[in-house]
C-alpha cells in the first residue's frame, strides 16, 4: 500500500478491467488515488456479461456472484485487481467514464487486501462496478481488451495463478477473412458504430453531477443494446457470419 494522506473525504475503489491500468485510471480518466494495494473479492469471480458491440468489442469485464448453482464456478478463480483509495469526486469521475450508469452499477462488498504476489493481509469494504443487466449469453472479449487486462494485472504484480488465468482466457477472432465476413461487419458497423456515437454524445450532455444520465436514457439504451443483438444473432450472424466469438 503506496500514496499520499488525504485531505477529503475518501472510499476504496476495486478495480477489476480496464482501470487497473494506470494509463487508463490516472492519465485518461483523471483519477489521483491516494493508496493502492492488490486485493480480491473471495466472493466473485470475472465474467465478460457487459454487452459490447459485435465485431469490435463484443463483451466488457463484469463480476458475478458465486453461488455454488453453477459447475463452472469451481473452474474459475476469486476475482483479483487493485483496491484503490480516492476521493468521492474521483469516484463519481470513474462512474461517469464508465457509462454514466448505463452499462455498469454500483456494488459495495467486502475485499481482501494482499501484497503483491497475493498474500493476504486485511479486509476492508470497497466500492466497485457490475453489469447493470449482465448478458444471458456470455460472449467473449476482444484480444485487445484482454491485453489490456493482461498488461495491467501484470503491471500490478497479481499473483502469477490469476496472471494465468488471464492470459488463457478465450477471445473473439474474426469467423473467417472472407470478403463476405469483412462485408458483413463493415454493414453492421455503418449501422451500429453510428448509434454508438449518438449514444456516447448523450451520455457526455445528459449525466447529471451524481455521475449518472436519467432513467429514461437507461431504458433508451437498454432497448438499443437488446435490438443490436437481436439483429446480430437472428439476422446479421446469419448471413454474414458471428461477430462475437460463439
Amino acid at each position: 500500500m503506496e500514496g499520499n494522506t488525504p485531505s477529503q473525504k475518501t472510499l476504496w475503489y476495486f478495480a477489476y478491467g480496464a482501470n487497473m491500468s494506470p494509463a487508463i485510471l490516472t492519465t485518461q480518466r483523471k483519477v489521483k488515488p491516494f493508496r493502492q494495494s492488490v486485493a480480491k473479492i473471495p466472493d466473485y469471480i470475472l465474467e465478460f456479461d457487459v454487452p459490447g458491440v459485435p465485431y469490435n468489442e463484443p463483451a466488457l469485464a463484469g463480476l458475478r456472484r458465486i453461488d455454488g448453482t453453477q459447475t463452472s464456478d469451481s473452474n474459475y478463480p476469486p476475482v483479483h485487481g487493485m483496491a484503490y483509495e480516492i476521493s468521492n469526486d474521483d469516484f463519481l469521475k470513474i462512474i461517469a467514464t464508465e457509462g454514466a450508469g448505463v452499462a455498469y452499477k454500483t456494488l459495495r462488498t467486502k475485499a481482501l487486501l494482499a501484497e503483491a504476489g497475493g498474500e493476504a493481509r486485511g479486509k476492508l469494504e470497497v466500492h466497485t462496478l457490475v453489469a447493470r443487466r449482465p448478458m444471458s449469453t456470455i460472449r467473449k472479449p476482444s484480444a485487445r481488451y484482454l491485453a489490456l487486462l493482461v498488461s495491467a494485472a501484470r503491471g500490478n504484480g497479481l499473483p502469477m495463478e490469476y496472471q494465468a488465468f488471464l492470459s488463457g482466457h478465450a477471445v473473439f477472432e474474426p469467423a473467417n477473412s472472407s470478403l463476405r465476413y469483412r462485408c458483413g461487419k463493415f454493414i453492421f458497423n455503418l449501422i451500429w458504430m453510428r448509434v454508438q456515437f449518438l449514444v456516447q454524445r448523450g451520455i457526455i450532455k445528459l449525466r447529471g453531477e451524481n455521475g449518472l444520465v436519467p432513467f429514461w436514457f437507461l431504458i433508451l439504451f437498454q432497448v438499443l443494446v437488446t435490438t443490436m443483438w437481436i439483429h446480430h444473432d437472428y439476422f446479421h450472424a446469419r448471413l454474414w457470419g458471428r461477430g462475437d466469438g460463439l
